[in-house]
């Protein structure tokens, strides 16, 4: 569940992605019934939007949104959720394509630096700020520059 919506997914698909639920789906229950085998025990998922999880769910099951815009603010969804819930190929992935994207002027360099600070990704991070250097201040919104603190 991701705010008040009911996702119903076989666990097949969550467990043979992630560590974490495929140890989750392991775990005794105490009262018998395994959270998510049924409606009125779901698994909760805080602080994960459904564009967040209708992104990550993209990627694990590309069919079912194959025209979904794969651009930066996509990855960065991909990357937070796979983070989260240890979603090595998915991680992975993102990571390589926020990379690619960094060079990019069309995407948001503070964004990126944004993800490189968050990941420790060094690379992303130079790449972002030479981008940005080249931006004029006028140029730069004021959500971008909350992003990179200024």
């Amino acid at each position: 569940q991701v705010e008040n919506t009911l996702y119903k997914l076989h666990q097949d698909f969550l467990t043979h992605s992630s560590e974490f639920f495929n140890n989750m789906f392991q775990l005794p229950q105490p009262d018998g019934i395994v959270n998510g085998s049924i409606d009125g025990y779901p698994i909760p998922l805080p602080d994960i939007t459904i564009h967040e999880f209708n992104n990550f769910l993209s990627w694990l099951l590309p069919t079912i949104s194959p025209s979904v815009e794969r651009n930066v603010k996509y990855w960065a969804d991909v990357l937070r959720i796979s983070d989260i819930y240890v979603v090595d190929r998915a991680k992975q992935e993102a990571k390589r394509e926020i990379r690619n994207r960094a060079h990019y002027l069309g995407e948001s360099p503070a964004l990126v630096m944004s993800l490189a600070l968050r990941y420790e990704c060094r690379e992303w991070f130079e790449i972002a700020f030479r981008v940005f250097l080249r931006r004029s201040m006028l140029d730069i919104s004021r959500d971008e520059a909350e992003e990179v603190g200024m």
